[in-house]
């Protein structure tokens, strides 16, 4: 306006009028459209207005929830959930991460334990898609209809369905999709706003370099125990090699010398020194299984059974429902290790005096032998993330 009083005359009051009608036609273009009107509040609450969160005192909870490590506390994945969790004041929540198919699937729970999530929790599409667009996605939105980046044909129909489903939060490591975070509705219900959209995104980038770099951790241990593993094949490979000279020099000196009585007898010492350092290399290896096709024999699977818990009447009470006479071909002795280490870990799993019971049954041309027991088992997440992975 001060400009405007300096150059005076028609040209002010031209120019004056002139923005007033702008600003009239402008109001007029832009007020009847909800886009419009959502981001003139986004900007006014951005910059004019006092935020929701106090950043500091947010960041130091934070990084307190995930640094508190130690014997007897949750796990990382655990602490991560509750880390996300405490910002929105949401009392649960959930950690989905991708498998080898980029399939997410359930990896840890936060005092959820009543949702039931299924072994493919979302698809490698859905996880695409939040992967690509960093997608905080609000599920009251999506059930509403509201869709940002065609995600709502993707959204997995459990999550729909949940009415305690919130949020979920992608938790991106340079681009990439290490995990999302479900989070339960907060007590004090509401919406979520631009400012919940940004912190969870810097939070949840915040948490993927934490998982990140754990995974990491992980894989140099394994890859360390498979070291020592590979030492200790050596020294074993090492002994055959010593035997395997012995035993071709011995040829070589019986087309020679096989006509002298002194190498005989000391040929027949080397033979059995041999032969001893075999087997005792075998009987050290046969834990981890010998690779080679037994003869088959026929196997009295109830007879099998009565034995095993015999075998263990006087460490625990193992019973038998069922002692169906059934008969299969098979090696006895591989199948009755394999059982007495399913009773054993059956027997683990169980308190003290409950029975663990083996069930023997027929299926036509199979036999069936069950082991079953009380004890509290294994967690679905253990035997999706950890049941089959070495050194767990």
């Amino acid at each position: 306006t001060k400009s405007l009083a300096l150059i005076g005359g028609d040209i002010a009051r031209v120019s004056q009028v002139m923005f007033v009608v702008l600003a009239i036609v402008g109001a007029g273009i832009a007020l009847p459209s909800a886009r419009v009107r959502g981001w003139l509040r986004v900007m006014a609450t951005k910059h004019l207005f006092q935020h929701r969160y106090d950043y500091r005192e947010e960041w130091l909870r934070f990084t307190r929830t995930i640094g508190h490590a130690g014997a007897g506390t949750a796990s990382l994945h655990e602490r991560a959930i509750k880390a996300l969790a405490d910002i929105t004041e949401s009392p649960a929540g959930l950690l989905l991460m991708p498998n080898e198919e980029a399939q997410l699937e359930l990896t840890a729970r936060w005092n959820w334990p009543t949702i039931a999530v299924p072994a493919a929790a979302a698809n490698y599409g859905f996880s695409g898609l939040i992967e690509q667009h960093n997608l905080v996605l609000a599920f009251d939105e999506a059930r509403r209809g509201i869709d940002h980046h065609g995600e709502l044909p993707l959204v997995p129909a459990w999550l729909m369905e949940a009415e305690d489903a919130w949020a979920l939060v992608p938790l991106l490591h340079f681009d990439r999709l290490v995990g999302a975070i479900v989070l339960a509705r907060p007590r004090i219900e509401r919406q979520l706003d631009w400012e919940d959209f940004d912190l969870l995104r810097v939070a949840g980038q915040q948490l993927a370099s934490y998982l990140a770099e754990q995974a990491g951790q992980q894989a140099l241990m394994d890859a360390s125990r498979f070291d020592e593993f590979n030492r200790r094949i050596a020294f074993v490979m090492h002994d055959i090699k010593n035997l395997v000279s012995q035993l071709s020099l011995l040829a070589a000196n019986a087309e020679k010398h096989a006509d002298n009585p002194a190498f005989r007898a000391d040929m027949l010492v080397t033979l059995r020194n041999s032969a001893d350092k075999l087997s005792a290399l075998l009987a050290r290896l046969g834990r981890y299984g010998s690779g080679q096709v037994h003869d088959l024999a026929p196997i009295d699977l109830a007879a099998l059974a009565r034995a095993i818990a015999e075998r263990f009447r006087t460490v625990h009470p193992v019973m038998l429902t069922r002692e169906t006479p059934v008969e299969v071909m098979g090696n006895r002795e591989g199948l009755e290790q394999a059982l007495i280490h399913l009773v054993q870990n059956a027997i683990d799993a169980s308190e003290a005096g409950a029975p663990v019971f083996l069930d023997v049954a027929g299926d036509g041309l199979h036999g069936i032998i069950e082991v079953v027991d009380t004890g509290e088992g294994m967690t679905p997440e253990f035997v999706r993330t950890g049941l089959f992975k070495p050194f767990t």
